[in-house]
């Protein structure tokens, strides 16, 4: 059997469609250490923070290392559905992997008690995020582009473009601000048990390197100036030309911010200081 065919078996079984059709062998004790056991790094974000940039970035990276690596999606369906990790389905995508690396594809996620229970201190967690008043108006931008199929409401596509502007902004305060709220809440206080690395948007696009480097510290991974120019790996600004920091707090009026100030400060139970998060 020549190197050629055997590559092409491989890469056939060890696709997500095939994976997807084995049955899970494991029980649930057994899944959770095997994939505690694996080196992985955990993607999870806020919508419109950079996150397919820096993902992309990544790969490049690990390229330009010649670092063999794996890039696998916890999340078996997406559309209009929450983005919750399949323990099963990443054991089925991971089981024929001896890759040095596993990067799990960015996904919306917050931290419940089943994403918590396969983590370990052999993986790196992201948490990717951006200020709020900006992340409502990206996000209605991307929505009138054409991306209004969401898994926050299900049914917005049905009617997005029969809203006014100012209906847009009252229905993604009213439906998508709590997720947001929910996503901050549980991976700060997850980061009291866990190693979180929190990254922000204008540090992934202003400072990719310095934000690659103190990630991947923890694993002596790096990557220099001299690389990202050789490479051509630095971002094009171009892609953040609506994206610019501060814009929610211009286009958002000041009674909608006041009225999403009072939505978050209700909705901080735990005292986290969340208000310091719009902008």
């Amino acid at each position: 059997m020549n190197l050629n065919y055997k590559k092409r078996i491989y890469n056939i079984i060890n696709s997500p469609k095939f994976q997807a059709c084995l049955p899970p062998i494991l029980s649930q004790t057994q899944t959770n250490k095997f994939i505690k056991n694996k080196k992985i790094v955990w993607h999870t974000c806020t919508p419109k923070s950079a996150s397919s940039s820096w993902n992309s970035f990544n790969i490049k990276v690990m390229q330009v290392k010649k670092i063999n690596a794996k890039f696998f999606t916890s999340i078996s369906t997406f559309g209009n559905v929450p983005h919750i990790p399949d323990s099963n389905y990443i054991v089925k995508q991971l089981s024929l992997s001896f890759n040095r690396i596993n990067f799990s594809n960015h996904q919306h996620s917050i931290a419940t008690d089943d994403f918590l229970q396969i983590l370990s201190n052999n993986h790196i967690i992201i948490c990717q995020t951006r200020p709020i008043l900006d992340t409502i108006v990206s996000i209605i931008n991307f929505m009138d582009e054409g991306g209004s199929k969401n898994w926050f409401s299900p049914l917005t596509h049905l009617y997005w473009d029969k809203l006014s502007h100012l209906e847009k902004i009252d229905h993604i305060v009213r439906t998508y601000l709590p997720w947001h709220v929910h996503y901050l809440q549980t991976w700060i206080a997850a980061s009291e048990y866990y190693d979180i690395n929190f990254i922000y948007y204008d540090d992934v696009v202003n400072n990719t390197r310095e934000c690659f480097n103190k990630v991947y510290s923890k694993w002596n991974l790096s990557i220099s100036n001299e690389e990202i120019i050789e490479n051509n790996l630095i971002l094009p600004k171009r892609k953040f030309s609506k994206g610019v920091s501060g814009t929610g707090s211009k286009l958002i009026s000041k009674k909608t911010i006041d009225r999403i100030g009072s939505i978050v400060e209700d909705m901080d139970n735990l005292n986290l200081f969340l208000v310091d998060f719009l902008t």
